[in-house]
């Protein structure tokens, strides 16, 4: 993977921020939105999707983000995260656990354990690991670890060191044992894509997203698509807005100018010619006979 050349829209964050003398580890409940700044830093960070969807902007790639979603970025990688659109009832609600990457590596001595935490938050390994929680186990560890943070109970900050390492060896086993068998078969993998479109059809999609949302190369994602709906992806988006199309033809009176925006095509001539190819008829006639 190519890392991302720093430039004047990429803001870096530093240890002093976030830690202070009492503690070396910071975790937080945040409300992504438009406002956050692409940005990199000199610790390590864990994310966790936890409710929601919508795009993990990392140094020059686009990755489409469900709940359940886990994310490491290590030192150097520039990143941000986005809701899947403006609307207030689009929401992308994700944890994050940051600490120093010399503190991992004296916990690591400290503590019995069987990942290689040099090979796996080394800069220049790659830019992040990608997991996914399907049985939600990950998504108690980081519960728990916001809950200490939050409370700075007595010894929080060994629990807090504690619940690091429990999150890394259950990382470890979704790579190396179990993460194989923890995701469902790729048939029904193709179901969270259909959720996913369903909700998010007015957005730009592309083949390569939805290929990566369910740990899939774009070649098998397209061939088991097209097994499985006998349409190709894009053949299915569209069949999809131009049925949503209809629908607002019939039910609404939203100029066929904006029915095209609201379904997700910004070229007029474009959705004309689409839709009279589906349809065999142009919208304002769609309309006139229903």
């Amino acid at each position: 993977m190519k890392r991302c050349r720093m430039n004047p829209r990429v803001y870096f964050n530093n240890t002093d921020i976030y830690f202070d003398s009492e503690v070396d580890i910071y975790v937080n409940r945040f409300h992504e939105n438009f406002d956050s700044f692409m940005h990199t830093h000199d610790f390590l960070e864990i994310n966790y999707i936890a409710e929601g969807s919508g795009f993990h902007y990392i140094n020059e790639e686009v990755l489409p983000v469900v709940s359940g979603d886990i994310f490491i970025i290590p030192v150097g990688t520039a990143h941000v995260y986005r809701p899947a659109s403006t609307h207030s009832s689009s929401s992308l609600i994700v944890y994050n656990c940051v600490f120093p990457a010399d503190q991992l590596l004296t916990w690591c001595q400290a503590i019995p354990h069987p990942f290689d935490g040099n090979r796996m938050f080394a800069q220049s390994a790659q830019d992040y690991y990608r997991y996914h929680d399907s049985q939600h186990e990950a998504k108690t560890v980081f519960e728990q670890l916001h809950k200490e943070f939050l409370q700075h109970r007595l010894g929080y900050r060994t629990l807090l060191i504690m619940r690091v390492i429990e999150l890394l060896i259950l990382l470890y086993r979704f790579e190396n044992d179990s993460y194989a068998q923890e995701l469902p078969p790729a048939a029904h993998r193709l179901d969270a894509v259909f959720t996913y479109v369903k909700k998010n059809y007015h957005l730009p999609l592309t083949l390569e997203q939805m290929a990566a949302m369910v740990y899939l190369s774009p070649s098998h994602f397209h061939r088991l698509f097209k097994k499985t709906t006998s349409q190709t992806f894009i053949e299915y988006v569209q069949n999809l807005r131009m049925e949503e199309s209809c629908k607002l033809l019939r039910t609404t009176a939203l100029t066929i100018q904006d029915i095209a925006s609201n379904v997700g095509y910004s070229d007029m001539q474009f959705f004309l010619r689409l839709f009279k190819k589906k349809m065999g008829v142009t919208p304002r006639q769609y309309r006139n006979k229903r």
